[in-house]
């Protein structure tokens, strides 16, 4: 069914936000609900560019906007700068209860399988983890942002860069790393790791940038492997976080040592409830990825796992591989990303970040 897509007048826009509901799952209702919210000034640029710069959105194109109960200020950014491209636009509302229901599941793979792009607005936790992984599952055709813990301040920030910028970067890292080569990583904290990377894994580009199917993370800008090995010791002062999402406090005081791509040892304040959270999955102890953060428009941590990942620097996540893009043969149901600030990074002999700084020839220019 075709969307109307005409715009709201601006008197509907001064008026209250629509009476708010639980979900709306037709989709031709979701984007009128959506479509007539008024929007925060300080969303639309972030909204932009998410449509026109990653997904790449073609006013000739279709894209379904999946959004999660009580995030209707983003989704509604996201929809009217979708409209904007003259795009056939639909959308969703979805609470728990709908997200469960086997009916309204078979409803949205069908409408999934006409659209050209989809984009889902969403807490961490939320929504069922199986409903989030099924918009992953893009086919041959459709391109997909996942917007997962999304914020008014990610908005604002690191969904306002330069994506081109952040891709060429990533590419730039990806042309120095050999199939098998060898990072050396020391912070002024204590970090002193050796990663070794693995001959068969790839290096992926997570830039944010999406022009042919398949998904992506926004904010995006990482790149990022699953290692052969990392040895030595991690103080993880960027952040480390629990698998809720959460930022575990005192991380910069806990110690992480790691032998032939294991944690073996965790000491300082918080080990207990690191320790709690690995327990009983399997690979929980495992390094699944190494990665570099390439979003050059963070300058500083603001404690949230989304964003924080991508701002320049090292992290290494335990558990997790996404090995449908490292390549890697293994994974575990968890992930716990650490994150170091202002590394020197070593490849082979020669500097590649100083003091969290990308050398010369890699990073802006």
């Amino acid at each position: 069914m075709r969307v109307d897509r005409k715009k709201p007048s601006s008197e509907r826009l001064s008026q209250p936000s629509i009476q708010r509901r639980d979900s709306v799952t037709i989709s031709h209702e979701g984007h009128e609900y959506l479509a007539g919210l008024p929007v925060d000034p300080s969303l639309e640029l972030g909204a932009r560019t998410a449509i026109e710069s990653c997904l790449a959105l073609r006013h000739d194109e279709s894209v379904l906007v999946v959004c999660e109960v009580g995030q209707d200020r983003i989704a509604a950014a996201i929809v009217q700068a979708a409209d904007a491209t003259g795009a056939s636009v639909s959308a969703f509302v979805v609470g728990d209860d709908h997200a469960r229901n086997d009916g309204f599941n078979a409803r949205l793979s069908a409408r999934l399988d006409e659209v050209d792009a989809s984009v889902l607005v969403a807490t961490v936790g939320g929504l069922p983890a199986e409903f989030r992984r099924r918009l992953l599952q893009t086919g041959p055709r459709r391109r997909h942002a996942h917007m997962v813990g999304i914020t008014d301040a990610m908005m604002q920030q690191s969904m306002r860069a330069d994506y081109d910028e952040v891709h060429a970067i990533g590419e730039r890292l990806r042309a120095r790393f050999t199939p098998e080569c060898s990072l050396k990583v020391e912070t002024t904290a204590g970090t002193n790791l050796v990663v070794r990377t693995h001959p068969q894994h790839k290096w992926h580009n997570a830039s944010g940038l999406l022009r042919g199917p398949g998904w992506a993370n926004l904010p995006g800008g990482e790149v990022f492997t699953t290692p052969l090995t990392v040895d030595g010791l991690l103080v993880p002062d960027g952040g480390a976080f629990l698998p809720g999402g959460e930022d575990l406090s005192r991380g910069g005081r806990l110690r992480l040592r790691f032998a032939r791509g294991i944690l073996i040892q965790v000491e300082g304040p918080g080990a207990d409830a690191f320790e709690d959270a690995l327990r009983d999955t399997t690979n929980a102890m495992r390094v699944g990825q190494v990665g570099f953060g390439t979003n050059t428009s963070l300058l500083t941590s603001v404690g949230s796992l989304l964003q924080d990942l991508k701002m320049p620097g090292l992290h290494l996540s335990l558990g997790y591989t996404c090995g449908e893009l490292t390549g890697a043969t293994w994974t575990s149901a968890m992930e716990i990303p650490l994150l170091m600030r202002r590394p020197d990074v070593v490849l082979d002999e020669t500097p590649l970040m100083v003091r969290g700084r990308y050398a010369r020839g890699i990073g802006p220019d």
